[in-house]
């Protein structure tokens, strides 16, 4: 009796214990946290739908906090996503991964924004101006390395001449003080020196492209930077590579393929008129002598002056050069196709040419290729009475696509196109400038696949930027990890110029 007795208290015992462990929770290995935090931003009658995890679905719509229906076991991941973006807004989502660890997780931010608007984290209100405190300051061409830095290139004046530059800015907009001189390098050949074109190779390395001055002409040039700017000493003659036709060249856009070779697109001028051309260098700088006629290849009509204006390369490794051409009356948007031994592509238009002719002016700058090998053009036309951003989309055998705009041609009134991108989402991009009471504001302009207007997107599918004095322009475009929308340019106010890098959200 007496040992059934003490069996029986200490089975007592046991079940009391369980049920203070169980109502306190105490020893519970299952014990779950939830995962949430806050939305804000989101326009009135909106709606996002977010996800932790790939799944969990929780549509939110004003502003507060939210809170995922799933908990997670401690020690589980959690990663919070944006399924679905509001409309006419893009939400971004920051504090969205981590490890549950033993607390809910409340700090998820989730901020929405319209899509079109300045992205007021990136500089001054969205903006960036470089003034070298000489005078005249111009971007031309942006581009972001594998880092999120950014990196723009122009010109600069130094009090006595034009110096070719490249800025380079963190993801904030501040300058990059490990590159260069607080952010800037400059090059100078004790003449007018011009950059009009930047990309970054696979190692890292910048490499520019534009002008410099020799004797009164001037000579095709690619200057290739390390990644803390100095100048690439491997690389042509202490990192600078010449090209001088004799009578004047000038580098306007620069690529590199999947060899790592280097494509510069271009004019050069033949003593009578001036040639559509495209060099390709060696990684160390020297002519490809397997492409074209020593690593040259030129295009000229026949009628007249032809201008290069940009290179791409397409999904089957040809090259694509975007520029305008002559054709014994007025100026045609044009683009030249060629195979990578520089051989023309005779399956391509005609005789490797496709040209588009309003009947007026056109002029061709930006060249790209999207996702299922169309081929985008953006430049300009004139109508008659004034100019329009004009975009041209074709098929890969270069006959119009006709599902694009009004038989491949989609228009903005009153405008000049210079650049061209397409996003993640096969959004095509494309910046300039619009006139604006007798100056003009610098412009990025949003079309739907289609060739519409997406009129989600700044006002009718139109974003601009009016400095309030003088001449704001565009000139070149493209979109970071984060799918914020980059534009490298220039403002004028008080009668100078600053190189100017705007951001938006998309």
């Amino acid at each position: 009796m007496k040992n059934g007795g003490k069996l029986l208290i200490i089975t007592l015992m046991f079940l009391s214990l369980a049920v203070v462990l169980t109502s306190c929770g105490c020893g519970n290995s299952t014990h779950t946290y939830t995962v949430g935090g806050t939305v804000t931003g989101l326009a009135p009658g909106k709606f996002v739908v977010l996800q932790n995890n790939g799944r969990d679905d929780l549509t939110v719509t004003q502003d507060g906090s939210f809170t995922f229906a799933t908990a997670l076991a401690n020690g589980a991941s959690y990663n919070v996503t944006v399924k679905t973006q509001p409309a006419g807004q893009s939400c971004t989502v920051s504090n969205n991964t981590g490890t549950i660890s033993g607390a809910d997780v409340t700090d998820v931010t989730v901020v929405c924004y319209d899509s079109g608007t300045l992205d007021t984290t990136f500089g001054t209100n969205g903006v960036v101006t470089y003034d070298s405190g000489y005078g005249y300051d111009y971007g031309e061409s942006v581009t972001v390395d594998s880092n999120g830095k950014i990196l723009v290139a122009g010109t600069s004046y130094n009090g006595d001449d034009s110096d070719m530059t490249v800025l380079r800015i963190n993801a904030d907009g501040s300058p990059d003080t490990s590159f260069g001189t607080n952010g800037v390098v400059t090059y100078d050949s004790g003449d007018h020196d011009y950059g009009y074109s930047v990309t970054v190779d696979s190692n890292g390395e910048i490499l520019v492209t534009g002008y410099i001055s020799n004797g009164g002409v001037s000579d095709m040039a690619v200057l290739r930077f390390n990644a803390d700017g100095s100048p690439d000493t491997s690389f042509g003659t202490n990192g600078v590579v010449t090209y001088d036709s004799g009578y004047g060249s000038r580098g306007e856009s620069i690529t590199v393929d999947s060899n790592g070779k280097i494509l510069v697109a271009g004019t050069s001028y033949n003593f009578s008129d001036s040639d559509m051309t495209v060099w390709r260098f060696n990684t160390d700088g020297s002519p490809d002598t397997t492409f074209g006629t020593n690593g040259v290849v030129t295009y000229d009509s026949g009628y007249g002056n032809d201008y290069g204006e940009s290179v791409t390369v397409d999904l089957n490794g040809k090259i694509l050069v975007a520029g305008t051409s002559y054709n014994g009356d007025d100026s045609d948007m044009t683009v030249l196709r060629i195979n990578a031994d520089g051989l023309p592509d005779t399956s391509f238009g005609i005789g490797s040419i496709v040209t588009y002719d309003s009947g007026y002016g056109d002029y061709g700058y930006s060249v790209t290729v999207d996702s299922n090998g169309k081929i985008l053009v953006a430049g300009y036309i004139f109508n008659g009475a004034d100019s329009d951003i004009t975009v041209l989309r074709f098929n890969t055998d270069g006959s119009p696509d006709t599902t694009f705009g009004t038989n491949g041609v989609a228009t903005y009134d009153g405008g000049y196109g210079y650049s061209i991108t397409v996003d993640s989402n096969g959004e095509i991009l494309v910046t300039g400038y619009i006139s604006n009471g007798g100056v003009s504001d610098m412009a990025v302009l949003r079309f739907n696949t289609d060739g519409s207007p997406d009129t989600t997107f700044g006002t009718n599918g139109v974003a601009t930027y009016d400095s309030g004095d003088g001449h704001n322009a565009g000139k070149s475009v493209t979109v970071d990890s984060n799918g914020k929308i980059l534009v490298a340019g220039t403002i004028y106010k008080n009668r100078d110029s600053n190189m100017t890098v705007w951001r938006f959200n998309p």
